[in-house]
């Protein structure tokens, strides 16, 4: 059974991929950082690539060095002083000599982007299950070839590919992939994000688009507060109110180019995925392979629509639900060997 011109698929024994049972952090509700032995819920049997928080609800992917979540920290802090900075520095002023509600305002964009960071950063992007899709006989036999070869499915205008995971051993929906940093499929996967540490998929893909929007204009507010302040008192006396307008003036460059980008993807359908694909296509004309994705409905009011408005659907995981030692769809598995 050929794989390519230089691998064999061969056929071995079905073994799990055995991982070390640590007493968890804090404890199996507060903080799940690896396995118990004998786990209760699905949540506490799946933290191969991820921990999990408050008895499952929230969850984030488990990285090798700390330096690694220097991203994920530094979005995290750059939200979070924000608000005692400006409740500190500029909330007085605003009050006696604007308006009290310039300070609700405030208050009401900062909860909707530190609502929406969390729900993008901690919530399910969209993982599928694992092995799913495996043949009887596969002991002995291996997978078949067609689970190899990547299929052609009718798509919305034209033909798409179906391919076939062989590490999560499931035929992955249209538009998903595997994440190689979350260790998992992604359903409608449109990029892995080092600075919130998850996968932007299905079911996080609007928390996203909110949290760089109210972002944008959290920090847009805050510039055309702080410039009213100086330009009505001297920049000597009013010291704090320069450093917060330049603060938000470079918090806003990044999440407005990068919705900037989205907005321009949402015009044809594209994925950031599908996107840099087509990219590293040779012999084509890009803007041509853009336009002519099979996702793209021809109106740009309907592609936008898909973008924004699209159902989030229920997750494919209850991580919550009791565990069963027969429940194969938490564990990672190894079947033959490719050389």
């Amino acid at each position: 059974m050929t794989l390519s011109k230089s691998k064999i698929w061969q056929a071995a024994e079905l073994k799990p991929v055995e991982f070390p049972l640590k007493r968890a952090l804090f404890s199996n509700w507060f903080v799940t950082w690896t396995s118990p032995e004998n786990p209760a819920y699905n949540y506490q049997a799946y933290t191969e690539s991820r921990y999990y928080l408050f008895g499952g609800r929230l969850r984030g992917l488990r990285l090798v060095k700390l330096k690694q979540y220097v991203s994920l920290i530094t979005t995290i802090v750059l939200h979070v002083v924000s608000l005692p900075l400006y409740i500190i520095f500029e909330a007085r002023y605003a009050w006696t000599h604007i308006s009290p509600a310039i300070i609700f305002i405030f208050c009401y964009l900062w909860c909707l982007s530190a609502s929406c960071l969390i729900r993008a950063t901690f919530q399910d992007p969209g993982l599928l299950p694992r092995n799913v899709h495996l043949v009887d006989n596969v002991v002995r036999n291996g997978l078949p070839i067609e689970y190899i070869n990547s299929q052609l499915v009718d798509g919305p205008k034209s033909k798409v590919e179906l391919k076939y995971c062989t590490t999560c051993y499931i035929w992955r929906p249209v538009r998903s992939s595997h994440c190689s940093m979350c260790n998992a499929c992604i359903l409608n996967m449109d990029h892995h994000c080092p600075f919130l540490a998850n996968c932007i998929g299905q079911r996080n893909y609007w928390h996203f688009l909110c949290y760089l929007t109210f972002t944008i204009l959290l920090c847009a507010f805050v510039c055309a507060q702080t410039a009213y302040r100086i330009s009505r008192q001297d920049i000597a006396d009013t010291p704090m109110s320069l450093f917060l307008l330049i603060y938000a003036a470079l918090c806003i460059m990044f999440p407005a180019s990068l919705l900037f980008t989205h907005l321009c993807f949402g015009l044809t359908g594209i994925t950031t995925r599908e996107y840099l694909a087509t990219d590293r296509v040779e012999g084509h004309f890009f803007l041509k392979d853009v336009c002519l994705n099979p996702f793209n409905s021809g109106n740009l009011i309907a592609n936008w629509l898909r973008q924004w408005l699209r159902p989030r659907g229920l997750s494919t995981l209850p991580l919550r639900q009791q565990f069963t030692e027969t429940d194969t769809r938490f564990q990672e598995y190894v079947i033959g060997s490719l050389t």
